[in-house]
This record gives C-alpha cells, sequence and structure tokens, in this order.
C-alpha cells in the first residue's frame, strides 16, 4: 500500500489587517484535493486506487475590536469545513459533510490589567450521513454510548450533531498575591474536530488558584512564590470526574540556583472515559509529591536534580528521579548528560 503522508493544498488564501478603529481582521481559506492510497495485490496481478481523504474546503474568520485605555477587547470567531463525500469514496461513513462552528469572546481590564474577566460563548453543528455522525457519537469525546448514563444518548440514525461551550473567568495578576477563578462548560453535543482541537465534551470545569510572590531581593533569596490551586470537573449528569488540589513553591537564591518542591492530592473520584465508552470507573484517593533543583541557565556548565514519588489507596506507587549536565566550552558547542 501506498498511501499519501499528508494532504496537498490546492490553493490557499489569507487576509488581515486592522483599522484605525482598532478592529484587527483576519481571514483564512484553503481548498484540499482528493487524496488516494494505492494498492497492489501480486495474485490477480492488480493495483487499485482507495480515496483516504475528500476534497475539502475550509474557511475561518477572526475579528477583534480593541477599546478603552486598558487595552480591552471583544471578537468573534467563525469556522466552516466541508468535506465533498459521496458514496464513491465510501468516506461519507466516516467523514461529516458539514462543520460549523462560532463563538464570542471578551477581555475587561481594570487597573492597568492588574484585574481582569475574561469569558467566551461559542456553538456547534455537524451534520452528515448517520453513519459519520453515529461513529462521532461513539468517538472519545463523547461516548453516548455508555450504558450508565441517562443525560445523553446514543442515536444511530440522526444526521446531526450541536453544542455549546461557555467560560468566564477573573484574574488578579499583580502584586504581592494574585489568584484566579473560572468556570468553563462544554456540552455534550459540542464537536470542533473538524477544524479545531477538543479531547472530551460533556464536561462542567472549576479551577481556582490563590498565590504569593516577592520579586524584591533580599539576604537569602532573590524571588519566592507559593501558589495554592484546586479543580473540579462534572459531566453532564452530575458524575464528578476529578477534585485535587495542589501547593507549589518556587524559590531563587542570589546566585540564581532555583528550588521547588511540589505537593498534589486527588479525591477518590468517577470516570466517564476510562473505559472508553463502557460503564463509570473509580478512580482512588493518591498524592504526589516533586522537587527539583537547577543550576543558573546562563553559565558554561549547567545541571539540574529531579526527584518525584506518587502514592494511591490500591498500593499503587511510583518513584521517578533525573538529572542533567550541560557543558557548553563555546558559543557553538555543547554537550549534554
Amino acid at each position: 500500500v501506498d498511501q499519501p503522508s499528508n494532504t496537498t493544498i490546492l490553493s490557499a488564501a489569507k487576509v488581515t489587517g486592522r483599522l484605525t478603529s482598532g478592529l484587527s481582521i483576519g481571514m483564512l481559506a484553503a481548498v484540499t484535493p482528493i487524496e488516494q492510497a494505492r494498492s497492489y495485490d501480486s495474485l490477480p496481478e492488480r493495483s487499485d486506487a482507495v480515496a483516504v481523504e475528500p476534497a475539502s474546503a475550509f474557511a475561518v474568520v477572526r475579528m477583534q475590536q480593541d477599546f478603552g485605555k486598558q487595552q480591552s477587547n471583544a471578537g468573534i470567531n467563525l469556522t466552516h469545513a466541508h468535506h465533498f463525500v459521496d458514496e464513491r469514496g465510501g468516506l461519507q461513513d466516516i467523514l461529516a459533510r458539514d462543520a460549523f462552528s462560532g463563538g464570542l469572546d471578551f477581555k475587561l481590564r481594570t487597573q492597568q490589567g492588574k484585574y481582569e474577566l475574561t469569558g467566551f460563548l461559542g456553538g456547534s453543528y455537524v451534520q452528515g450521513d448517520s453513519t459519520a455522525i453515529a461513529r462521532l457519537q461513539r468517538g472519545s469525546a463523547h461516548f453516548f454510548q455508555r450504558p450508565d448514563q441517562e443525560h445523553i444518548w446514543y442515536t444511530p440514525g440522526r444526521t446531526s450533531l450541536s453544542g455549546y461551550t461557555a467560560s468566564l473567568r477573573h484574574d488578579k495578576n499583580a502584586g504581592y498575591s494574585f489568584w484566579g477563578i473560572q468556570v468553563l462548560a462544554r456540552s455534550p453535543g459540542f464537536e470542533i474536530n473538524d477544524l479545531g482541537r477538543m479531547q472530551t465534551a460533556d464536561d462542567i470545569d472549576f479551577n481556582a488558584d490563590f498565590g504569593v510572590r516577592n520579586a524584591r531581593p533580599k539576604k537569602a533569596y532573590r524571588f519566592y512564590m507559593l501558589n495554592l490551586a484546586t479543580r473540579s470537573g462534572w459531566n453532564f449528569g452530575g458524575v464528578r470526574q476529578y477534585s485535587n488540589a495542589s501547593l507549589s513553591s518556587n524559590l531563587t537564591f542570589n546566585n540564581f540556583t532555583r528550588a521547588s518542591l511540589n505537593l498534589s492530592y486527588s479525591l477518590r473520584s468517577t470516570s466517564d472515559v476510562l473505559t472508553r465508552g463502557g460503564p463509570l470507573m473509580g478512580t482512588p484517593n493518591s498524592w504526589s509529591i516533586t522537587s527539583g533543583f537547577n543550576s543558573r541557565s546562563n553559565i558554561p556548565v549547567t545541571w539540574s536534580v529531579n526527584l518525584g514519588h506518587t502514592d494511591d489507596e490500591l498500593g499503587g506507587w511510583s518513584w521517578s528521579a533525573r538529572s542533567t549536565l550541560s557543558v557548553r566550552p563555546g558559543a557553538r558547542w555543547q554537550a549534554s548528560v
């Protein structure tokens, strides 16, 4: 079998610019041809060509308006992917015919960026042959076929899939203390993998962090930072998929040697992806600790030492150790182990 390793771009066009009003515009369009793999069977002495990628057209539009003296902005994204699939190549059973997505986003800054409020709201719509949409429902981003869920259902005959995503986050970026808090949701039918990247849908995620830092050099150190963070996630059926808390610390000495120590604890939860479309599966309480010690980076001889340990309530554990040594005798030479 001789198959292409990439898709050829037949034609593409890009337009970018910024108006005096503060509106930035970017547009991209591309067309790709059908790609075929060639096979040879020595017994009947026959060669065949099989379609592995249909002819496709893609379009992306981004517009962003800046406003105010604090560099706040608001924007819009629009994408469309069209695959010219039909029964001749059999690809209509694998790929959706049309995939649309769009969204609005904003960033509001106050006190010269000390505080930021950011968010977005978006939606997606995918349509095609019922076999291709059924494949999407069963894929790793959705797993609609799971037997123990009641908030979504696998429907083999449907010819479209739609969903939404939304997020809201507030941050304090400057000063001795800093913090952030965010809520993000992706509905079960949200799908952007035709012209984007998404690992899973059906998620409601919450994360928050609080930290302190001091960048004023002292007698024993130049900089330190402590950060406490927590994360939790649920699906739209209310199943808690993960919850963890972590504490991280970093210290830079006056000679620019750096030390770090990180602690993490994860609560017992229930995963809806580990069985890859099967029933829910529990995950144990677990904890981990990692530490590191690094030399300054702008000297001829640099080194680092890192240690880590994880443990869980089921008896699973691991240790890790890593060290590096790098020597630069000249501007064009470097040896590392």
